[in-house]
């Protein structure tokens, strides 16, 4: 049971509706027909779902079945992977109609696999642990992509830890960057790596800039760190380190929801180059 909105097609146009639970295999399905709307519980009432929902058919977004023209039919998406597109900034096809946006998606799937899934109108009857036996790092598609508990867990916990005053408090800032560009790479830290700059930072006291932080840590994976931003708030060398196991670790990775995250937010950026390129021809 997940919740979903969707896109509704009538003659090449298109809307969005509210959000429904989807509990079944077999349409025809209905959702809210106010986009303000989610309808989280309780039983289907006739009285009120002519005028609230709208009844429609799930097609695939490659292709429109024969058997459904003339009626409604819609797209699923994933309510919390819709709200994503929001969150992340700097992505060109938030701004595009949802007549552009079906085209961008129906251009992109055509030559790619939709969700490493083969089928995804018979996405419910896929075994669960055979789909995700076969992706890589074990990659959880249930997992939410938007909240992630351990990310939130990192944020609430982050704190500027004190130290005492060392003789290696006061060293220029360049020695204190190529010592921590030794300690903790750029590709491929490790856990123990980050337990070893942890403790430097924290014994010698050492605020690192930002550009240290940026080349080790995909800040698109981490959008929570915009927030702080715009709160002023300083992004700690330590919270950057709790974020930073989450990745090293591959089994936290995996469990934590970040490895869903990764692979829709990989999606969301291809769609939004194939969009960036489509802009360009036009522009030519």
């Amino acid at each position: 049971m997940s919740w979903y909105r969707l896109m509704r097609e009538s003659d090449t146009k298109y809307r969005l509706t509210g959000i429904n639970q989807v509990q079944h295999r077999q349409g025809p399905f209905y959702n809210p027909t106010d986009p303000t709307i989610a309808r989280i519980s309780g039983k289907k009432n006739p009285k009120y779902d002519d005028q609230v929902f709208t009844q429609f058919n799930s097609a695939s977004i490659g292709r429109q079945p024969r058997e459904y023209k003339g009626k409604t039919i819609g797209y699923f998406v994933h309510a919390h992977c819709w709200a994503l597109f929001g969150r992340v900034e700097g992505l060109k096809i938030n701004h595009a109609s949802l007549a552009k946006f079906i085209l961008v998606c129906r251009k992109y799937w055509k030559n790619n696999e939709l969700w490493e899934i083969s089928d995804y109108v018979h996405w419910f009857s896929i075994d669960r642990d055979k789909v995700a036996s076969n992706l890589k790092y074990d990659w959880d598609i249930y997992q939410n992509p938007l909240i992630v508990p351990a990310i939130q867990e990192a944020l609430d916990c982050a704190e500027i830890k004190c130290h005492h005053p060392s003789q290696f408090s006061n060293i220029p800032l360049e020695v204190a960057i190529l010592i921590s560009e030794r300690v903790c790479p750029i590709i491929d830290y490790t856990v123990d790596d980050i337990k070893d700059t942890r403790n430097m930072l924290i014994e010698f006291g050492w605020e690192l800039p930002e550009w240290f932080w940026r080349a080790r840590l995909n800040e698109h994976l981490f959008f929570e760190l915009n927030k702080l931003s715009k709160k002023g708030s300083s992004k700690d060398g330590q919270l950057r380190l709790d974020l930073m196991s989450l990745v090293a670790d591959q089994s936290r990775f995996a469990s934590s929801g970040l490895a869903n995250r990764e692979r829709v937010l990989a999606t969301m950026f291809a769609l939004d180059k194939a969009y960036t390129e489509q802009l360009k021809k036009k522009s030519i």
